[in-house]
This record gives structure tokens, sequence and C-alpha cells, in this order.
């Protein structure tokens, strides 16, 4: 987990608005932006508080122990000492343990361009998860811990056997639709598709954690009736149920509109509207942006 230090020492300055203006706090940031979640540092040191009436401040600089160098650090900002509190002496750290979003590769697999994601918790970390290996699957150039499958369709499960015997790690799929890769030819019997036992069956709510990484497990039936989504840090891994501008297919054998939608009101109820869509299929996207505009989503917005 990413650890974020604010350092202080006594001066004077004109506050936390220059703190705020210089770290655009409302603005979107990159994952690897230092400044993400200097806001949280800032609200819990003022949290039931007010500045000093002297003026008084303290200058803090947030450290990102994950960079090193001028690309880890801020230069020092001031911030107002709290009223009722004894002033922060020089040197002081506060750490604060906060979670910044991971690093996601993604690789478009095979004629229907399937996306297969490697996740790891920084830029510098060796190991990684890999969602949804279909076809031939990939080989990333990191320690694979876990192998995670959100629904059982033809396209995201032919690489999954290969990965699996290659680097020793566990298959996660849900439980209702496990039988599929376990015997792929009896449901695909055109797809060349190696069949696999998966090591953990998922439920909704499962959790579990994988390479510096905690995952929930959340059911999202309509495209497949076993379908799940894999939510960590600020990033969610959908399949094919919610697309940029598009949803999951419905006409395909267990599809079910209604529960579609269900499916993405649930999402959209849960998770902030920053929150990063991955999908199975075309580019990343917001659960917000997708709520405001896509086209297939009218009946949710006259809902709400």
């Amino acid at each position: 987990m990413p650890l974020f230090l604010l350092e202080a020492d006594e001066r004077a300055g004109p506050g936390i608005e220059r703190l705020a203006a210089r770290l655009q706090l409302d603005a979107a940031l990159d994952d690897d932006h230092v400044c993400v979640l200097v806001h949280l540092v800032i609200a819990e040191l003022l949290a039931g508080s007010h500045p000093d009436q002297d003026g008084t401040s303290f200058a803090g600089r947030v450290e990102d122990d994950r960079a090193s160098g001028a690309a880890g650090s801020l230069e020092p900002e001031e911030v107002p000492t709290l009223h009722g509190r004894d002033p922060i002496p020089l040197g002081c750290v506060v750490r604060l343990a906060a979670r910044m979003a991971p690093v996601v590769d993604a690789y478009a697999l095979g004629p229907t361009q399937t996306n297969c994601y490697v996740v790891r918790v920084d830029a510098g970390a060796q190991e990684a998860v890999v969602v949804d290996p279909g076809y031939e699957g990939i080989r990333p150039g990191f320690a694979v811990v876990a192998i995670l499958v959100t629904h059982c369709h033809w396209d995201h499960l032919g690489g999954i056997a290969s990965l699996a015997e290659a680097t020793g790690a566990p298959v996660y799929m849900p439980e209702r639709e496990a039988a599929v890769l376990e015997n792929p030819q009896a449901f695909f019997p055109d797809q060349q598709i190696r069949p696999y036992k998966p090591d953990v069956r998922l439920e909704d709510g499962d959790t579990f954690d994988a390479a510096g990484l905690s995952f929930e497990t959340l059911s999202v039936p309509g495209h497949s009736p076993g379908h799940v989504a894999f939510a960590t840090d600020g990033a969610l891994f959908s399949g094919d149920v919610l697309f940029a501008g598009s949803v999951g297919r419905t006409d395909l054998p267990f599809g079910d509109w209604h529960a579609l939608l269900e499916s993405i009101r649930t999402l959209v109820d849960r998770f902030p509207p920053e929150t990063i869509v991955y999908p199975g299929h075309g580019p990343p996207t917001t659960l917000g942006a997708e709520v405001a505009a896509n086209p297939f989503l009218a009946e949710l917005r006259a809902a709400t």
C-alpha cells in the first residue's frame, strides 16, 4: 500500500487556499500523480478544527514512497496550524495509508478484440493479476499470481489453461459458470478451448487479495447468468456488462436485459462516478460518463 508523508514545520504563509490551488484538488489526476490523495491529508488535519487567528501555518511536503526524486515529491506549501492543538514540531511526519489506482495494461486479443488486463499495484511491482486471458492468452513480463475470469463466454477463456499451467497461478471464476471452463467443448464445440478446473469458485461478495491488491467479487448477471465484475481501488473490471457507450448483449442464450440493467444500476449505486471501468471490449471509461451519456442507459437515467 503506498504511503504518503506529510512533513511539517512552523512558518508564516498564506494558508490552505494556496495549497489547494497549487494541488488542484478538484482536478482529475492520473493514477501516478502524487497529489491525488493530498486532500485526504488536509481533510484529516482540518477536521473539526479552525485555523489559528494569528495566521501561523505549517508547511507540508507530501511524498509518494513508490516514486523517487522529483517525481515523488512536492515543493513545500503552507497549511494553517489547527486551532486548539499544539504547534506541529519541526520534522514531524504524519503517515496516511492511502491506496492509489492500480496500474492496468490492456491487450486486445483475437478477432473479437477481447480485452485481457494485466493489473499491478504500482509501476514498480513485479507481481500481477491477469483478467480474462482469452484466445491465445498472453505471457506478461511479471510474476502472475492470480487469473480472474469474469464470465464463461468462449472469447474470454482460450488462454486460461496455458497461462495457469505456465505460472502456477490459481484461477478465480464464478461458481455458476465454472462448469463451462471444465468442459468447454460441451458448450462451444466449434472453439478450440482447453478445459481447466478453476481453483477458486466465487460467489457474490467474495473478497480476496492478490499481488498487493484487494478484490471484491460482484454478481452482475444479464449478459450471462453467472457473470461477475471485480472491483479494486477505484477500478472496476466489468467484463461484458458495461462498455464505453454500450452494454453487453442480451440476445445470447441465457441473456436477460432487465437483469443486465439492474446489474449496472447496482454498480452505479455502489461506486462513485469517477470509478474507472475496464470493459471486456473497447476503451476504458468511467461510471459517471456512462450514466451521463450511454444511449443504452436512458431507462436508468429516467429512474433517477
